[in-house]
């Protein structure tokens, strides 16, 4: 007869041959019986321990362990998996405890250094993940694990050039790591060394050809390096591997639609929605969608569909397109703004473990710091040079806070004339956050408002003594945590504006902003009128403020003018559909598409300006006001015909002509458009093309004036 101990040693060897084996369904029944006769078989509880955990039964894993400790209470294993239970349940201070732990009882154990640096790298405390897996790496150099997770470390803190480092060494250690090239091509791809990165993810790919991401990753790589036929090759190559894929639906359906390919893409995106009803994804790229065909009301629709699923992105993509709407109440808009904008502070920023504290004492400057996702060729730029430029710096301290990864010519003489330039595009927001706090500034000024490249979510309470918002956005930001808004006493007609703020105005003398022209201005040459015998209008904004009624109203003036013309030319991308709804609407008006005539983006600006030279008169949109086109156009000696309406969206260029004295070029009513641009391209005087001149000697481009009065009115907020 078999002995009582026999039989258990010998149970337990069969089951660690099925788990083993992997049958670990086996194994945990056999682990079970034994445990039924011998209570305190410390090996069958360890072992079921580990099974549990690994069905994600994580209750049962801690339980178990917890009797292992009872009984071994120095076996570092037990706290090793017990660790692991608590991180998987979610308990990562718990999790800490027991590999510390591991490490009393093993300090060279280099898996306790490597569950540390993973552990706190999931808490956001990036320095003592450093520091304990640098630890690890002491006792073993040559660990592809560690290596690896270090890379992650550094990935992930948005220190690209060590974790490239430590990702080779981990390949080097363990050359069949795919993860680790994978991860490797991500570094790359941050560094914008786009080649390694597609070449770091083909090795990947050789190592595991089934890796649906890996396939996925090279995609998006090829999709932003402009090679839109290799990235859907990738994307469909993810999607046979893994057909319930959504993400790479959604990729697939924003190549199409840059492509032009809209209906195409519009299938893709209903194929995400199928696979994953509850993405906030899949539905805030529908909304782009049906923005970029200037259908606001369906793109709020979908906009809001994503927010509800706690979208965050979605929120200033809903509250830009607002400001499209042909018709809208401004308190409506206001209403929206308050309730929105609160989403993206809804989060705590806690991720972050440290703790800035505010400097104390005198300081010779004032420290004011800028936000943006624009220091390049961008509209914003042409507003934003003079002011670093100009600053005094007897008395200003001047940052830039950067949220692109795009830098240009612009951007190095914004760099040259800061006195700090700083990049947070890469970093989380509680980071990001931390990295603006520290600087102790007195005025933090953001340029973006809910336009796209955004930091919204880090304008929290304490960033800075004052949070400004200015330049990029014509509405609210919604945020009761910005102090001020900078306007103009034109854009924002005091008192009745206020209402529609969530910040205080500050209103400056004249106008808002000043511009800087271009280097070099193209010639201007004499009216097209008067040899081509017509009228030919322009307009030069973003295709996104044009709407039908605008259309209507631009109709009713071509046809009260015989054989004018229109040029339209787009700021944004070619959107063949977007010129198609166009047209049909010029058609319903009675305006023949002959006298329609289109120019997509440009990318040179000298070519951009010469197209004025087209033009007799620039037509400003509705309800949302040009800006930049504006200034271009009168640059180029063209005069421009806004209507102007109650709030500020629609009273950007009312303003500029208003700085010019040419309150002749503006209307405060559909009926009286038509009347009064007849009367306008009647008199020849207003075709004499001396709007540059007028322009360039106006404060409007006096950099050092308008930056001295600014540095008064905050000196008077401080």
């Amino acid at each position: 007869m078999i002995s009582r101990i026999e039989s258990v040693e010998e149970m337990f060897v069969l089951a660690v041959n099925y788990q083993k084996a992997g049958d670990l369904s086996m194994a945990s029944q056999i682990y079970q019986n034994i445990l039924a006769v011998a209570p305190e078989h410390t090996a069958s509880i360890g072992n079921l321990a580990l099974i549990v955990q690994h069905s994600g039964n994580n209750d049962l894993s801690i339980k178990l362990l917890k009797k292992l400790i009872t009984l071994e209470p120095n076996d570092p294993r037990a706290y090793s998996t017990l660790g692991n239970a608590y991180y998987h349940h979610g308990c990562a201070q718990t999790a800490i405890e027991c590999y510390k732990k591991v490490l009393e009882l093993e300090p060279e154990s280099t898996s306790a250094f490597a569950d540390l640096g993973i552990t706190y790298q999931h808490i956001g405390d990036f320095h003592q993940a450093v520091s304990y897996l640098k630890s690890g790496l002491e006792l073993d150099a040559n660990s592809g694990h560690i290596n690896f997770c270090l890379g992650n470390v550094y990935y992930e803190s948005a220190n690209y050039k060590p974790a490239i480092h430590h990702y080779k060494k981990a390949v080097q250690v363990e050359p069949d790591h795919s993860e680790a090239y994978a991860n490797l091509a991500l570094s790359y791809k941050a560094l914008k060394q786009n080649n390694l990165a597609i070449d770091s993810l083909k090795i990947a790919l050789e190592l595991t050809p089934n890796s649906s991401n890996f396939h996925y990753n090279l995609g998006n790589i090829y999709q932003q390096v402009g090679k839109p036929k290799r990235a859907i090759l990738c994307y469909q190559k993810a999607i046979q591997i893994k057909p319930r894929f959504s993400q790479a639906y959604i990729n697939l359906g924003n190549i199409l639609r840059d492509l032009g390919r809209r209906n195409k893409a519009i299938e893709y995106l209903k194929e995400a929605v199928r696979l994953a009803p509850v993405d906030p994804d899949v539905y805030y790229n529908l909304g782009l969608h049906l923005s970029d065909l200037n259908d606001y009301k369906k793109s709020s629709h979908f906009y809001q569909i994503a927010i509800g699923l706690k979208s965050k992105q979605a929120v200033s993509n809903y509250l830009m397109d607002l400001n499209y709407y042909e018709q809208i109440d401004p308190k409506l808009v206001f209403d929206n703004h308050l309730r929105e904008a609160k989403k993206l502070h809804i989060d705590p920023l806690s991720n972050d473990p440290i703790s800035v504290p505010r400097q104390d004492g005198y300081k010779s400057k004032i420290k004011i710091g800028y936000l943006s996702s624009d220091f390049r060729s961008h509209s914003v730029a042409c507003f934003f040079q003079p002011i670093v430029e100009f600053h005094n710096r007897d008395e200003f301290e001047v940052f830039c806070f950067s949220n692109s990864s795009i830098e240009d010519e612009i951007t190095n003489q914004i760099r040259t004339h800061s006195d700090h330039f700083i990049q947070i595009h890469h970093l989380p927001d509680a980071v990001a956050f931390q990295k603006i706090k520290s600087q102790d500034l007195d005025f933090l000024i953001d340029l973006n408002g809910h336009t796209s490249g955004n930091r919204l979510a880090i304008l929290r309470s304490g960033l800075a003594k004052k949070v400004l918002s200015w330049i990029g956005y014509p509405t609210t930001t919604g945020l009761s945590t910005v102090d001020y808004k900078i306007s103009d006493n034109y854009c924002d007609p005091a008192p009745f504006t206020d209402q529609f703020y969530a910040e205080d105005l500050l209103r400056l003398d004249g106008f808002f902003m000043v511009y800087k022209p271009p280097k070099f201005l193209p010639e201007i040459k004499p009216s097209p009128c008067f040899s081509n015998g017509y009228l030919t209008f322009g307009c030069f904004n973003n295709f996104k403020k044009i709407n039908h009624s605008l259309i209507q109203m631009w109709s009713r003036a071509l046809l009260d003018q015989p054989n004018s013309r229109l040029i339209l030319k787009n700021s944004g991308k070619p959107n063949q559909q977007q010129k198609e709804i166009f047209l049909d609407f010029f058609y319903q008006s009675g305006v023949d598409d002959s006298r329609i005539k289109f120019f997509d983006r440009m990318e040179s600006r000298v070519d951009h300006l010469n197209l004025y030279n087209l033009v007799d008169i620039s037509l400003d949109t509705y309800p949302y006001s040009g800006t930049t086109t504006t200034f271009e156009s009168l640059l180029m000696g063209v005069p421009v015909f806004t209507m102007v309406g109650q709030t500020h969206v629609s009273r950007v260029t009312g303003s500029i002509l208003d700085q010019l004295d040419l309150h002749q070029f503006t209307v405060s009513n559909f009926e009286d458009y038509v009347p009064e641009l007849r009367q306008l391209t009647q008199k020849k005087c207003n075709f004499d093309r001396s709007y540059r001149q007028r322009l360039l000697q106006s404060n409007l481009c006096d950099g050092l004036t308008f930056v001295r009065g600014l540095e008064t009115k905050l000196k008077h907020v401080r």
